[in-house]
């Protein structure tokens, strides 16, 4: 019975660890086919031509456009390569999860500059009206 459940786990391992390849070859070739989009896209605005070509179009079939950029090709490469995502799907939920909290960080970092900005001012408006106060009475 034993012997039976690890062969069993073994198997699924071996399944998962094939389907994480499978993913990392797309993203690879994704990725592949991102850079040399972008390299031929820099020769062509540097020749002044706005077209792109049919090899970049086809690069994008399938793959969310909001993800088809260097650096969130490069974070679902090393999300799938460590094996923090089993497939690419499930690499595209998490990075727009990191997305998410990353903008969530970036709102409560300017909130918290906002409150020091507004307590700042508050103990700066509390020393006028002490002074303003204090020369008020004098006379």
């Amino acid at each position: 019975m034993r012997s039976a459940n690890l062969t069993n786990a073994k198997a699924t391992v071996t399944a998962n660890q094939k389907l994480v390849a499978q993913d990392a070859v797309k993203l690879a070739a994704a990725k592949t086919t991102l850079a040399n989009a972008q390299a031929a896209l820099k020769v062509a605005q540097a020749n002044g031509q706005e077209s792109i070509t049919a090899a970049y179009v086809q690069g994008a079939d399938g793959f969310p456009e909001k993800f088809y950029n260097y650096w969130d090709a490069l974070r679902l490469w090393k999300l799938v390569n460590e094996n923090r995502a089993t497939s690419l799907q499930e690499a595209f939920n998490l990075l727009e999860t990191q997305h998410f909290q990353e903008d969530q960080l970036s709102m409560q970092a300017e909130m918290n500059r906002l409150q020091a900005d507004i307590a700042t001012n508050s103990k700066i408006a509390a020393v006028a009206s002490t002074v303003t106060a204090f020369n008020t009475r004098r006379k």
